[in-house]
């Protein structure tokens, strides 16, 4: 339990310093509007998705995992280029997010219909 409580708070530190320096060197270009600041909200959530990760790693089968860090890659990706190009658009960015998230909970189910348990077997 006490590897799981410092690695939770690693990640915090960690989104606490990426936020703090990406909010104040690169403040100017991501406030303008709402894709920055939703594009910057949105990359201190995923960044806390590691930890989670690691706390229901149990609990997560394997396709899972990996599906999860394909997602948390991808949702990075976009709220980088977002951040560095507000002015692509509050719309075009949901509509990406929106775009990831769906592919992330379809990759889910798929993994979930293909190693489904069918329970205890009779004899």
């Amino acid at each position: 339990m006490k590897k799981k409580i410092l690695f939770l708070v690693i990640n915090a530190l960690l989104v606490i310093v990426v936020g703090l320096a990406f909010g104040l060197t690169c403040g100017e270009n991501i406030f303008v509007n709402g894709a920055g600041i939703g594009a910057f909200t949105l990359l201190l959530v995923t960044l806390i998705m590691p930890s989670l990760l690691y706390f229901f790693e149990s609990k997560i089968s394997f396709g899972g995992k990996i599906c999860t860090l394909i997602f948390i890659t991808f949702n990075l990706t976009n709220c980088i280029v977002f951040m560095c190009k507000p002015a692509f658009g509050i719309k075009a960015f949901w509509i990406t997010e929106a775009i990831i998230i769906c592919l992330f909970l379809v990759a889910l189910l798929v993994i979930l219909a293909l190693f489904k348990n069918s329970g205890p077997k009779e004899q």
